[in-house]
């Protein structure tokens, strides 16, 4: 006997129909049959499962010799075998009498199959889009929020320039801020904010600051950072928040000066090396 005699044997010996097999098998019955008919092989998962399905061992299921307990019988059974389009029919009109209930049909469990392989390859081919587009959005955030909290720490506010000068800001027209560091040999420029006004606003911030000529790093750094005819003049330690009138340590200053033409006070905070 070969392996699809043996299935066809002991199919029958269990009471099953083809497509009674087959639902167990997640196959369709004319698989099945074909199985039966020599024309195709089962897979080993089903042969194995046929096994277990038969109640007996791969090594029976697989030998050639026929059942000994069922030889005459099935050698009977044999010589009046029915023809294949006999039997094909007399197993449609079983299954039409006694159908499996809730058995997904052949061209259902193939959709599904295909289902599945399409969405694991469209999840194969999206996830490297996937990982970039996360990897570049993550990367976009990190250098946001890096230069935001940059610019935010160059930034001079308005309570600190009020400390600088002596007195409360004047209603303001706009502010700028530039916080391109830049180096000289004594000192590193961290921002320059700009604040200007509608109108003159010397007389209103005037009373605490001093037309003074300082000393030191070239006259606070010269006039590259400040307005050359500037009226009025304020120095302020960032690290000790306080005025001084010269820079006699290392640290972080605030330098104001405020043009009357130009209507601009301009804050420059450094650090002297």
């Amino acid at each position: 006997m070969n392996l699809g005699e043996k299935i066809n044997y002991y199919r029958k010996k269990k009471g099953l129909m083809q497509a009674e097999l087959g639902a167990q098998l997640f196959v369709t019955r004319q698989t099945v049959s074909l199985w039966e008919n020599g024309q195709t092989l089962p897979s080993l998962d089903n042969i194995v499962r046929l096994a277990e399905i038969f109640g007996i061992t791969i090594d029976e299921l697989l030998s050639k010799k026929a059942p000994p307990e069922e030889n005459l019988e099935f050698e009977a059974e044999s010589s009046e075998k029915p023809s294949e389009s006999e039997k094909n029919s007399a197993d449609e009109k079983k299954e039409s009498k006694a159908s499996v209930p809730n058995a997904p049909s052949g061209s259902e469990l193939e959709q599904k199959e295909t289902d599945k392989t399409n969405k694991c390859l469209q999840l194969f081919t999206k996830r490297p889009v996937i990982i970039i587009i996360s990897l570049v959005g993550a990367v976009a955030i990190f250098l946001a929020l890096f230069f935001s909290l940059a610019t935010r720490a160059a930034e001079v506010s308005d309570e600190t320039i009020e400390s600088v000068i002596g007195c409360k800001l004047p209603e303001y027209k706009s502010r700028s801020t530039v916080t391109n560091a830049q180096d000289t040999l004594a000192a590193k420029i961290i921002s320059i904010t700009e604040i200007s006004f509608e109108n003159d606003v010397i007389s209103e911030i005037s009373a605490m600051m001093e037309n003074t000529a300082f000393s030191g790093i070239g006259n606070i750094i010269s006039s590259a950072f400040i307005y050359k005819d500037c009226e009025l003049y304020a120095l302020y330690s960032a690290d000790d928040e306080r005025r001084v009138k010269e820079i006699t340590d290392s640290g972080v200053y605030l330098f104001a000066c405020y043009d009357s033409e130009t209507k601009i006070l301009r804050v420059t905070k450094f650090e002297y090396k």
